[in-house]
């Protein structure tokens, strides 16, 4: 049971981080830099065109997915560093 209860905050600690740190990147991050500065742009259609996509709805598609992977990657990665320094600190049995 308390392993079933571990993994459970730990999913709910991950989804949550991951769709703040998406949200703060789509919304407030480096992707309105990208859509609002020439050399962003040229890349943004750069990374569109060479993905094969073509109007607005692949772009925001591709976005999504970048920042979502970018996301999952950088939640996984601070969660991986937090259990290892609570492991390391706790008092051992």
């Amino acid at each position: 049971m308390k392993k079933i209860l571990l993994l459970l905050t730990q999913t709910t600690v991950v989804l949550t981080l991951t769709i703040c740190i998406a949200y703060f990147a789509m919304n407030m991050g480096p992707f309105r830099w990208i859509l609002q500065t020439k050399g962003g742009m040229q890349a943004y259609l750069w990374l569109l065109h060479s993905w094969g996509g073509s109007g607005i709805e692949d772009g925001e598609e591709m976005l999504t997915l970048l920042a979502l992977g970018l996301a999952l990657s950088l939640t996984l990665l601070i969660c991986k560093i937090t259990h290892h320094f609570l492991k390391s600190s706790a008092p051992e049995e």
